[in-house]
């Protein structure tokens, strides 16, 4: 009677990993890209940004590192399309200052980046964050 509760609640501890940790049990692993490639910084306004974010498979979880000098530039997430086509800051669902930030892409959607003072001159870029559905 013991071994059979043993399996019941072995099999039941299985079944939840799935329903709980989704990721874990079918391989994803969060990846951290680095915006403007591996040796980019952010602020440049002579790198194309939204080219880089096109040519990249964004998913759900994973975490954009922003690199850059906090005395010029700053990372702004805009609330929608229209915020960002015209660079205004304000309203947005944060602003970031430190030189080095790592936001996470928590749900899947659009995100709109931009850096105050050089958002005209192209330092902003779009991607959308997909659902995790098999091997990147």
């Amino acid at each position: 009677m013991a071994m059979k509760r043993y399996r019941t609640a072995a099999a039941l501890i299985r079944i939840s990993f799935l329903f709980v940790f989704p990721n874990m049990v079918f391989g994803f692993v969060p990846v951290r890209w680095t915006v403007g490639g591996e040796d980019g910084t952010w602020g440049d306004p002579g790198f194309d940004y939204q080219a880089w974010a096109d040519h990249g498979r964004f998913y759900a979880g994973d975490g954009l590192l922003f690199n850059y000098d906090p005395t010029y530039s700053n990372v702004i997430v805009a609330v929608s399309q229209e915020e960002f086509d015209q660079c205004i800051y304000e309203p947005n669902y944060g602003v970031y200052y430190s030189g080095q930030d790592t936001l996470v892409l928590t749900d899947v959607g659009n995100y709109y980046f931009m850096c105050e003072g050089l958002c005209e001159s192209g330092t902003k870029f779009i991607l959308r964050a997909k659902q995790f559905e098999g091997n990147k």
